[in-house]
């Protein structure tokens, strides 16, 4: 009779705390779930930072050779100096003195292009024409 007694206080007992574990199960795989998302933020940002950016710059060639090309940017008469790979697409003759545009990728203070383009020479800016004075 006495252990007829403890059986409904045993599974009060059980039934009461059931709630508690269920809420810190919930909580720690919520807490798993914010690392892991976390994690993946992370590794994503450093697949971009790892990934080469792509820049251009345009300016008159000063020297070419098979693994290399210098310019000279005319606004900032800055020069640069390219590596030029097997992969570089070359699109018209490059030459010094020609006007090209250079597609480069930086990594580790090397730029490498990956695309020049020859332009055509600037145009000179028309003169302008003197101002008439009105007469008095």
């Amino acid at each position: 009779m006495r252990s007829l007694k403890l059986i409904p206080v045993v599974l009060a007992a059980f039934l009461l705390s059931m709630p508690a574990y269920v809420g810190a199960t919930t909580a720690s795989a919520q807490q798993e779930a914010t690392k892991t998302q976390k994690a993946e933020k992370t590794t994503r940002r450093t697949a971009k930072a790892a990934a080469p950016t792509r820049h251009q710059a345009t300016g008159e060639v000063t020297s070419v050779s098979d693994t290399s090309l210098t310019i000279t940017q005319a606004r900032t008469k800055k020069e640069l100096t390219f590596s030029i790979t097997p992969e570089t697409k070359k699109h018209g003759e490059i030459a010094q003195g020609k006007r090209v545009r250079v597609y480069y990728t930086e990594a580790n203070g090397q730029l490498t292009a990956t695309a020049i383009r020859v332009l055509e020479a600037r145009k000179p800016a028309p003169a302008k024409a003197p101002k008439k004075k009105a007469s008095s």
